[in-house]
């Protein structure tokens, strides 16, 4: 349960910042689709995405270390065998 709990939790820290995600790509988008590019405002856009998507990556690793820790070693093996980029 507590591993179920850590998973809703981790979704629900994200799920704003997910949405940030999307509004910020669709607006990159619109960039590259203009008839003049702008580097800077460009470059810029993609800093917010990036950081965006870092946080969010951040939230999922912290996450997988909580629940890497409530698993004893035999669990974490089991799973590494089920789901091979868990030990990477």
């Amino acid at each position: 349960m507590k591993i179920a709990r850590l998973r809703e939790d981790t979704r629900r820290e994200n799920w704003d910042v997910m949405g940030q995600v999307r509004a910020e790509r669709f607006r990159l988008r619109e960039m590259y689709a203009a008839d003049k590019l702008d580097p800077a405002a460009i470059t810029e856009q993609q800093r917010k995405l990036d950081d965006l998507k870092r946080q969010v990556l951040r939230a999922r690793l912290e996450a997988r270390n909580q629940v890497s820790a409530l698993l004893t070693p035999e669990q974490r093996q089991k799973l590494r065998s089920v789901l091979p980029r868990w030990s990477r």
